[in-house]
């Protein structure tokens, strides 16, 4: 069956089955559940959404190590319940379980919920005030270890008997414990340690007394004791560039920037073998019509859908930043990045190109079925014939002729510049 490319024709049936409880899923079975409860092939849900299949895959897999940041994942959970028509809400907690079992945190663990009579089994355990002063004179600071090794048996019983659930008998063994490491840390260690101070602290402040007056003196004297550093928080690791351009390609948008692309060819010398495969092209200077503007305040420059927030961060101040997006049809471009290599290709409807250089030409056939943004503001493109020649930046614009690339007979492409160099000479009328 022909899979359906348009974005309102997902065809939706009744699920076959009933699914398992959603809160104990991982995000990618609750997606495929839900996917094949509607009775949908990912490849319908890529066309849907224009996220990359591969990417998809990996979300259905709960393969986070192989995703993009946790921002970009929760746009592709989004994206991928529009597609379902699912809860949005309950999806997005989900994934943020999903995350955290990922990340080593621990949740809120199901656990049967202690009765009245079962906490008052329990408080009955702990010693009161009038109990302790009994057995004390006073109520102590510390008690002795017997009284917690004689709370823990008490719990043990109360289990064993099912007096008390073993989740709650646990609970409380573990909060006996720790009172009990406190207890011994306080009396054994804390005490000690202060009976120990007390005892030197005259001999401490007859030596440092003469040690006093010596920094009062330094005080009076306008001399400063250093103060030591504030300890730092070791900085976040940087969010590098490159990493930037992994997501953007993880959303299956086309990157070129001159580290991806050939040097451009050197053009040798016309030999006589080269006789008819340049024919005559008659070229023409850039006009100020061809030069093109930017809507700052334009609705879609703050619209994902059509520029992503990643695509945002990867502009470079300086840089020539040029994203193109192909909404309701085809297009074809030429183009030429700083002295690198010509590149052509075809843009169908719902893909994207990201160019980044010091100066790029570009060519587009079919212009008016896309939008254009530079430097992330929306490019105002007028044209009749639908074909159209950029400069970026444009004030280079004066220094190139159209046609900005012209094929020979063997159908290699060629800046005009290159080409007239190659070019024969104009026939005689």
């Amino acid at each position: 069956m022909e899979v359906e490319k348009t974005r309102d024709n997902l065809n939706y049936q009744q699920p076959k089955k009933k699914d398992k409880p959603m809160s104990h899923q991982k995000i990618g079975d609750y997606l495929a559940n839900l996917r094949e409860a509607k009775n949908l092939k990912l490849v319908q849900i890529s066309d849907y959404t224009k996220i990359n299949l591969n990417v998809l895959k990996r979300l259905e897999s709960t393969d986070f190590p192989a995703l993009p940041s946790k921002a970009y994942v929760r746009g592709f959970v989004m994206s991928y319940i529009r597609a379902v028509k699912g809860n949005q809400k309950e999806a997005l907690a989900i994934l943020d379980k999903s995350y955290a079992e990922y990340q080593g945190i621990g949740h809120e663990v199901a656990e049967e919920k202690i009765s009245d009579a079962q906490s008052a089994n329990i408080t009955s355990l702990l010693p009161t005030q009038a109990e302790l002063k009994r057995t004390f004179g006073k109520v102590p600071q510390s008690v002795e270890p017997s009284v917690y090794f004689e709370l823990l048996n008490k719990i043990s019983s109360l289990a064993k008997n099912k007096t008390v659930t073993i989740p709650a008998a646990i609970l409380f063994g573990f909060i006996v414990l720790a009172l009990l490491i406190t207890n011994y840390v306080k009396t054994n260690i804390l005490e000690n340690k202060t009976e120990t101070i007390a005892a030197i602290e005259p001999e401490i402040k007859d030596k440092d007394s003469s040690l006093f007056v010596l920094e009062k003196a330094k005080e009076l004297r306008g001399e400063t004791t250093a103060a030591a550093p504030a300890p730092t928080t070791p900085a976040a690791p940087e969010r590098t560039f490159q990493k930037v351009i992994e997501e953007i390609r993880a959303l299956d948008i086309v990157v070129q920037t001159p580290e991806d692309l050939r040097n451009g060819r050197v053009v040798r010398e016309k030999k006589e073998e080269d006789a008819g495969k340049y024919p005559y092209v008659k070229f023409s200077a850039m006009k100020t019509s061809d030069l093109f503007e930017t809507i700052a305040d334009a609705p879609e420059n703050s619209d994902p859908e059509l520029i992503p927030d990643v695509v945002k961060e990867a502009y470079v101040p300086g840089k020539q930043n040029v994203f193109v997006r192909s909404m309701n049809g085809e297009s074809w471009l030429t183009y030429k990045i700083e002295n690198k290599e010509v590149k052509s290709l075809v843009l169908r409807q719902g893909k994207a190109l990201f160019l980044q250089g010091d100066q790029i030409q570009l060519f587009m056939g079919n212009v008016n079925v896309t939008k254009i943004f530079y430097n992330n503001q929306l490019m105002k493109i007028d044209s009749r014939s639908g074909v159209k020649s950029l400069i970026f930046p444009k004030e280079n614009s004066s220094n190139f002729i159209l046609p900005l690339f012209v094929q020979n007979t063997d159908g290699v492409l060629f800046t005009a510049q290159d080409y007239q160099k190659l070019m024969d000479e104009k026939p005689e009328e």
